[in-house]
């Protein structure tokens, strides 16, 4: 599966993960779609 993996101000990578498997009282999502706001969210990601 392809991840968006933050490393850190400014560096953030598509990576090709393996996919999880859940725990005993655990679950895996899909998430079909993200945001980001450019008020709150860009300040903190440069």
């Amino acid at each position: 599966m392809k991840a968006a993996v933050y490393y850190g101000p400014g560096d953030m990578r598509i990576e090709e993960r393996r996919k999880p498997q859940p725990g005993v009282d655990g679950a895996v999502v899909k998430v079909k779609d993200c945001g980001v706001c450019s008020f709150i969210d860009v300040p903190g990601w440069e």
